[in-house]
């Protein structure tokens, strides 16, 4: 519940501080593991763009492929074509592409995962500095209670 305190401020109960502060957080750290995925997709297609870059260069027709993240399993792989890959365009769809038709697809990929991850960054960015400004309310609160009891300790001593 609000209630004016003397200077026109208005008082709002620290619980319900205390209570942002908490969903802020939840929030904030949202915020930051959307923006590691996003980070995360982007070394992904690197990773794609780099083995497409090698097959082109090198004209391979024979390579090795991880089957995982961390590389624990690889496997022999034949290339069926030449100079194709099959390539994700979404909603599970994927295409046999050029390999430059494929590099193509891949940066406008890695184009629109940096925009989102500005766009997240910047919100982040906005939630972390609401959260120091509500971080110090409940600072200042906390020392104005302290100095009260102090000196209501003080007096009563007296």
């Amino acid at each position: 519940m609000l209630s004016r305190a003397e200077g026109g401020k208005v008082a709002v109960p620290l619980e319900a501080v205390l209570a942002e502060l908490t969903e802020l957080k939840r929030y904030i750290d949202a915020l930051q593991t959307q923006i590691n995925g996003f980070t995360a997709e982007l070394e992904e297609l690197s990773a794609s763009r780099s083995l497409i870059a090698e097959l082109k260069a090198r004209g391979v027709r024979e390579t090795v492929i991880p089957t995982d993240r961390g590389r624990h399993v690889m496997v022999r792989a034949r290339l069926a074509e030449d100079n194709t890959v099959l390539a994700h365009v979404g909603l599970d769809y994927y295409v046999k592409l050029s390999f430059d038709k494929a590099i193509e697809i891949l940066n406008v990929k890695e184009s629109d995962i940096r925009e989102a991850i500005k766009e997240l960054q910047k919100e982040l960015s906005n939630m972390l500095a609401y959260y120091q400004q509500l971080q110090a309310v409940v600072n200042r609160a906390v020392s104005e209670v302290r100095q009260g009891a102090t000196r209501s300790s003080t007096e009563a001593k007296q």
